[in-house]
Formats: structure tokens, C-alpha cells, sequence
């Protein structure tokens, strides 16, 4: 018997070999082209910017052109979906991130792709706070004094962020769910339009990520009032967090990783796992980042997984627990 086992076993190692050989050819030989990496967000934000760094790293440390393309649009879902059609050779890569793979799919019942079947999660690269800032004619410094001034004004303060369903969004929606405060909120196609909106004077107060805050901050221009994370953020020591503000349960924090369609060859996955988690892990990188507001956090792809689909069961609860309906 245990022979026959053995040569059962042998056999099949046999018929595999063919399989493997060129699975490791293609891992060797990739890229033999130029990759592309989806951003489904306009140029400027956290993630484009996070996206493009790994890029230009990942392109020094293989050999290979690896150009961002900027697909914005449906609060993420636009960029996604054009990911999620590709191929899955290799050549086709996309930044994941919070609102096109967890937030979305967790409010809506139908979104055109399923985040975790049609997609091979390789790592994620970064993990940020978000930031809340107001004009400068507004007379608060804090969450708290921001509360208060609308709750003395119901429906006639504006706040703007990324989109309906994105993570900008929802942290405002948890602070309204928390305080019954009255304020209306504006859609934007991404972090960067949200900033606009706030300088030209169309909103009081705008959520975004923290890589062009801190600018318009140190000129004048905005005024920071909070952050998400449990503890303040290096680059924005000044700016309290939710928790110091009474906002403890409220907590949110914007991060980015990087996918690929369905069917990614093992050898190549593995391949793009070990260059990204170097390039991410390297200290000048780790410094880059931190400069950006951003911490690297790199995961296995088994860790990313299960990261992606925790969070996605994680918000279909809150969403249902707390009677959310965002729908605009």
C-alpha cells in the first residue's frame, strides 16, 4: 500500500513539474513589459501619491516601466472595475484602498465586482490619519468647538469630502451619528477638490488625507481641528485627535494597499509580494512616507486578505447596528 502511495505521489509531482518550470519562468522573466497601477482616485491624494512612490520604487528595483493611471470616479468604484476586468498576468495592478473594496461593497447589495474573488491581494503598503480643517473665518480650534458652532447653525454648515461611501465620508457620518449634529455634506471626486472647495470658500470644513493639509495649514489657508487615529500623528503633533475632542468611539483610519486581478500566476504574486514588501520596509522609504503622513504596514497577502474581508464585515455591521443610510 505505502508503495502504491508512493508512486501515486511520484506521478503527480511529475505532472506538476511542467506547471511549476513555467510558473518560475514567468516569475523570472516579469515584467517584460510596462505594468500599470490603477488609482481610482484623482492625482495628488494619499493614495495616488503613496501609489506613484511605490511605482517609481518598484520600477528602479525591476527593470520595468510601472506608470499610474488615474481612473476616478463612483467613489472609487469606476477604477475598481476597470481592475477587476483586466487580466490577471501581472500587467495590470491597482492601489486598493478602503472605499472600493470594503466600504461600498459593504452599503451597496450589488457592486459590479466581488473584492475578494476577483481580485489577488498582494500587501498593503500604508495606513494614515484623517484629517478634519476648517476655513480660517471659523471661530474653532477643536472638534468639540466645531460641534458646537453647528449644532448653533442646523443645516447651515457645509463639509466636503472624497464621496458618498468613501472613508473621508463616513468618519464626518460617525461624528454626526455621535453628536446629532446638523451639517450637509458635499461630494467631491477626491481629496484634492475637497481642499479647493474649502480655500474657495463653497465649504466650512472638508476631511482628507494628510499629505497637503499640513501645507495649507502652515500658510494660513486652513486651520487642522482633528485627527482619527488613537494617537497624534508625527507629522501633525498640534492637531488633537477625535479622542481628545470626546469622540473616543470614533475611530477611522484611511489606509492603501496594492491588488491585481484574479489569476495572478503564483510565481509573479509571490515575485511582486517580495519587491513591494522591500520597497515599503526600506528606512529612507519608512522616512519618505512618515514625511507624507502615511506609516508603511506591510502584511502578507494572506494577512491582506483577511484584513480586507474583516473590515468588510466590520462596516456591514456598523452600517446595520447604527441604521446608516448614505445613499445621496
Amino acid at each position: 500500500m505505502n508503495q502504491r502511495l508512493a508512486v501515486l505521489v511520484s506521478a503527480a509531482l511529475m505532472a506538476l513539474a511542467p506547471m511549476l518550470s513555467v510558473s518560475l519562468a514567468r516569475a523570472q522573466g516579469y515584467p517584460e513589459r510596462t505594468v500599470r497601477i490603477i488609482v481610482s482616485l484623482p492625482p495628488g491624494g494619499t493614495g495616488d501619491v503613496a501609489g506613484r512612490i511605490v511605482a517609481q520604487a518598484l520600477q528602479t528595483r525591476m527593470g520595468q516601466s510601472f506608470v499610474v493611471e488615474n481612473r476616478a470616479g463612483a467613489g472609487g468604484l469606476i477604477g475598481v472595475e476597470v481592475a477587476a476586468k483586466a487580466p490577471g498576468d501581472g500587467y495590470t495592478l491597482v492601489v486598493s484602498s478602503p472605499a472600493g473594496f470594503t466600504i461600498i461593497p459593504a452599503l451597496k447589495p450589488k457592486v459590479p465586482y466581488d473584492p475578494l474573488k476577483d481580485f489577488t491581494h498582494i500587501t498593503m503598503l500604508v495606513r494614515n490619519p484623517l484629517v478634519f480643517a476648517v476655513v480660517p473665518s471659523l471661530p474653532v480650534n477643536n472638534m468639540t468647538e466645531f460641534v458646537a458652532y453647528a449644532k448653533a447653525r442646523p443645516g447651515q454648515v457645509y463639509y466636503g469630502s472624497s464621496g458618498v461611501g468613501s472613508v473621508l465620508h463616513l468618519s464626518v457620518e460617525m461624528v454626526r451619528e455621535k453628536t446629532g449634529v446638523d451639517i450637509v455634506h458635499v461630494p467631491y471626486k477626491g481629496g484634492i477638490p475637497v481642499i479647493l472647495a474649502l480655500l474657495s470658500g463653497q465649504i466650512q470644513m472638508g476631511v482628507g488625507g494628510p499629505v497637503d493639509m499640513p501645507k495649507r495649514a502652515a500658510s494660513g489657508q486652513l486651520r487642522m481641528i482633528g485627527q482619527t487615529t488613537a494617537k497624534r500623528h508625527p507629522l501633525i503633533p498640534d492637531v488633537p485627535t477625535l479622542a481628545e475632542s470626546g469622540l473616543g468611539d470614533v475611530a477611522v483610519t484611511g489606509w492603501f494597499g496594492l491588488s491585481a486581478p484574479a489569476g495572478l500566476p503564483q510565481g509573479i504574486a509571490a515575485r511582486l509580494h517580495r519587491e513591494t514588501i522591500a520597497t515599503i520596509s526600506d528606512s529612507a522609504m519608512r522616512q519618505r512616507l512618515v514625511s507624507l503622513g502615511c506609516d508603511a504596514a506591510p502584511m502578507s497577502s494572506e494577512e491582506f486578505t483577511k484584513f480586507i474581508a474583516d473590515e468588510a464585515m466590520l462596516w456591514s455591521k456598523t452600517f446595520k447596528s447604527r441604521g446608516f443610510n448614505i445613499e445621496e
